[in-house]
């Protein structure tokens, strides 16, 4: 089964068309910011756009697809068992166990 090369997969599993990208992207409307603005507000993440994490008297913006942001548990997690923190980057481990996880390869792929 081949897939459209311009689709999207949704989690329901049905394929839906991606929308070709227009270039118009909104700028943060505070003056001096050039970043990109998040949702109606017009303003970017760091001017008070987007979600905002949900814990009483916190403002930070929350993370990822959670209500929360990662000092209160938004985002994705550390994968290290029994680790509670975020995760950093593009890895699924906190900045204390990502170097445990690189030993933990580099000796698998040694032997």
């Amino acid at each position: 089964m081949t897939m459209p090369m311009s689709s999207v997969t949704c989690l329901s599993g049905i394929i839906e068309p991606q929308q070709p990208q227009t270039g118009s992207t909104k700028t943060c409307q505070f003056e001096g910011c050039e970043k990109g603005a998040r949702g109606a507000s017009g303003l970017c993440i760091v001017h008070g756009g987007g979600w905002r994490c949900q814990k009483h008297g916190c403002h930070k913006g929350a993370e990822g697809c959670t209500v929360y942001c990662k000092a209160h548990g938004g985002g994705r997690r550390c994968e290290f068992f029994g680790c509670t923190k975020s995760s950093e980057g593009r890895t699924d481990y906190c900045s204390e166990h990502v170097e445990d996880e690189d030993a933990v390869t580099r000796i698998v792929h040694e032997n």
